[in-house]
């Protein structure tokens, strides 16, 4: 467990060196906009929820059935995650991803409903089909975070802190009402069929509310865009050039334009106030006025429109 990620660690290093020496001689973080990483993690925030309810089967997992208070195993489960892992890397096609959350969320619900049959056996399918669920839903999410990470990484230390603080917590929670059902079969009774029938309800029940449109593939292909973090000097001044042609095709004003180009390299206001020298009130007027003539309700809106050159004219306005 130690040496495992070292391992990764040391791999990663060397790609990532370019990246810590850029931060080094980077503006400071306010300007990077770490605090607020919406417009980048937006996309993701039902990954977020998914990754709880796929570790709260996998804390369940960890405790059902545990023989001797570790968690009841199975080789099983290792053979399918590396047979999926060698299916994912030789087959490579669209709609992957969303095959591969529906067969995360298949196997989960088969785990939760083999899992009352193991209750008075100690058999570890359940717990090998729950944990196959959550293994490769993992593979899932380690796909979605390289993409941020392609797109910002900045914003991949806010993802991967997010991610980590919701699998903590639903593990923890799965972990519970593990030990909950193990209690209540020692003691006879059906409240930890109840309790088994309830997880599986809620795991159903947010897939099919949350999740009926809901694209992994769309997810991580939007993302993948890293000239918005990492643009070239020829490439900065055509964005200069194409931002000031916006400017004077939605009749911005000189100073007007001049905030649209900060806004769409994604500046806040804290930014626009102190850059131009003006006051917060001056800053937040000077916005409201480009999203009105733009046409736009956010931040997002108005980058999308820089980076794709939306003028009037291909909007219908």
């Amino acid at each position: 467990m130690a040496a495992l990620p070292l391992t990764a660690l040391a791999l990663s290093w060397l790609p990532a060196s370019r990246h810590l020496a850029r931060m080094q001689h980077a503006s400071s973080p306010s300007d990077l906009e770490i605090a607020h990483p919406g417009a980048f993690l937006k996309p993701t925030h039902a990954l977020f929820a998914c990754i709880l309810v796929f570790s709260i089967a996998s804390g369940y997992a960890l405790t059902l059935n545990e023989v001797g208070n570790a968690p009841n195993s199975s080789p099983l489960e290792w053979i399918v995650l590396l047979a999926v892992a060698v299916a994912i890397a030789l087959v490579r096609k669209p709609g992957g991803e969303d095959a591969l959350f529906s067969f995360s969320a298949l196997i989960v619900i088969a785990g939760f409903l083999a899992a009352p049959f193991t209750f008075d056996s100690n058999a570890s399918m359940a717990n090998a089909l729950l944990r196959i669920g959550r293994n490769c839903f993992d593979i899932l999410l380690w796909m979605t975070v390289a993409a941020i990470g392609k797109r910002n990484p900045f914003a991949l230390l806010v993802a991967l802190g997010i991610a980590n603080a919701v699998r903590a917590l639903g593990t923890i929670a799965g972990a519970v009402a593990g030990h909950t059902a193990n209690d209540f079969v020692f003691l006879g009774g059906q409240e930890a069929h109840i309790i088994t029938a309830c997880a599986l309800f809620v795991f159903i029940a947010f897939l099919w509310l949350g999740f009926r449109k809901f694209s992994f593939e769309e997810t991580i292909n939007g993302l993948e865009n890293p000239e918005v973090f990492t643009q070239s000097e020829d490439r900065e001044g055509s964005f200069e050039e194409r931002c000031a042609n916006l400017g004077a095709a939605y009749e911005l004003t000189e100073r007007e334009t001049e905030i649209f180009l900060c806004m769409a390299r994604g500046r806040n206001v804290g930014f626009i106030q102190e850059h131009f020298v003006i006051s917060r009130n001056t800053a937040k007027t000077h916005v409201k006025r480009i999203y009105k003539k733009l046409d736009v309700h956010s931040q997002q809106e108005l980058i999308d429109l820089a980076e794709n050159n939306m003028t009037p004219e291909s909007r219908g306005i």
